[in-house]
């Protein structure tokens, strides 16, 4: 176990050289790049789960099949497709994103209140808009 004091140092050192900054910065953006990717499939795929009954009965099985899968599992899976660099990083991100947005898109759209989409029907928004 390393000394707070050694640790100290070594983040000031990391710090002053640029080292500890740029690998954040290379985190964030994986970060942010797998939150993209999720977003990009989670929403259009949880709108249309949530206004077609007929998508969501034939897609949530094969949801509800890998959505308890730990992100941390998939790992291996992400090194031999992937190897170690910021895709597999990305895509172990967009995974563990993907789940609770996809759930939370449905839960959304399945609970607009009908009289509020009768009333943008006559004010002339189509089903999409």
């Amino acid at each position: 176990m390393p000394v707070p004091s050694h640790i100290f140092t070594a983040a000031i050192v990391m710090i002053a050289s640029g080292d500890l900054p740029l690998a954040i910065l290379q985190s964030l953006i994986r970060v942010f790049a797998g939150f993209v990717v999720a977003a990009i499939i989670a929403i259009p795929l949880g709108l249309a789960m949530g206004h077609v009954r007929a998508i969501e009965r034939n897609v949530d099985p094969l949801g509800e099949t890998f959505r308890p899968i730990a992100a941390i599992a998939i790992l291996p899976l992400a090194i031999l497709w992937l190897g170690t660099g910021t895709s597999a990083a990305v895509m172990i991100v967009a995974y563990a994103a993907f789940f609770p947005m996809v759930i939370n898109t449905v839960a959304g759209a399945a609970n607009v209140n009908p009289t509020l989409l009768r009333a943008a029907s006559t004010m002339g928004l189509s089903r999409l808009t």
